[in-house]
């Protein structure tokens, strides 16, 4: 759905992504998407119920945030009356983040009682699938706006003719500290993508330039295991990988 057709935007999160990209000129922006409306769901861990309003914290798992239901009018009376919350229910909650008092709540449009505990579990791949997904995005729009055939960004090469800023002088011994369960080489394409900066990441071929002690099917072998084992993910197609790790900039 896009904003400009007048349609609110429901994305699926879990509170931790509340916390961590909440921001108070743009909200909840997940790769470089605004959502007006947010699902959560989470087990009512306590309950302060006012004169204009009832406060619900809310427990996912991932982090907690007090979720504000305003009392007022027939529809919540109603809905109080068919589906009392205690503390213990796990709860699904349609809302917006908002901040008082530097500390940030969850004003629900809608909440109500999980009576299937499937919904736990679909909902957690959906904020799993949903992160992926605009995550696929992101790059495709990336790729368009540089060069609408994405020939430009196939060579990912920096205007100096560097690969993505990152040389063999910078990779160093970085094979000499491995991950449990990792090779060396696999452990220097990793470590080589976490030192990539841009958005589309490194090609295998760029790979190859940066690490000269490895040979190309090294390197495909590396990128193979990496991208099995979720450390790393393709972007703008199948050939470019960016690190699992690195930081949103």
């Amino acid at each position: 759905m896009s904003e400009q057709s007048g349609e609110k935007r429901l994305l699926p999160v879990s509170l931790n992504i509340i916390k961590q990209l909440w921001t108070p000129s743009h909200g909840v922006v997940v790769h470089k998407q605004k959502f007006d409306i947010l699902s959560i769901i989470g087990r009512v861990t306590n309950i302060n119920d006012q004169s204009t309003k009832c406060v619900y914290f809310v427990d996912d798992g991932t982090d907690g945030i007090d979720v504000l239901q305003w009392k007022g009018g027939d529809d919540n009376k109603a809905k109080t009356m068919e589906s009392p919350i205690t503390e213990g229910t796990y709860v699904r909650v349609h809302g917006q983040v908002r901040n008082q008092n530097n500390t940030l709540n969850f004003v629900a449009f809608k909440i109500a009682p999980i009576k299937d505990f499937n919904e736990i579990t679909a909902h957690t791949l959906e904020v799993v699938h949903n992160n992926l997904l605009l995550r696929k995005l992101k790059f495709i729009q990336l790729a368009t706006r540089n060069d609408p055939t994405a020939n430009g960004l196939m060579s990912g090469m920096g205007s100096n003719g560097d690969s993505n800023g990152v040389t063999p002088m910078e990779i160093g011994d970085i094979g000499s500290r491995l991950p449990p369960g990792m090779t060396k080489a696999q452990t220097m394409v990793l470590e080589a993508l976490n030192k990539c900066r841009k958005e589309e990441g490194m090609s295998k071929d760029q790979l190859v330039q940066c690490l000269p002690s490895l040979d190309a099917n090294t390197v495909q072998g590396a990128l193979d295991f990496l991208s099995n084992e979720g450390h790393i993910f393709s972007t703008i197609n199948e050939f470019h990988f960016k690190s699992a790790y690195e930081e949103e900039g």
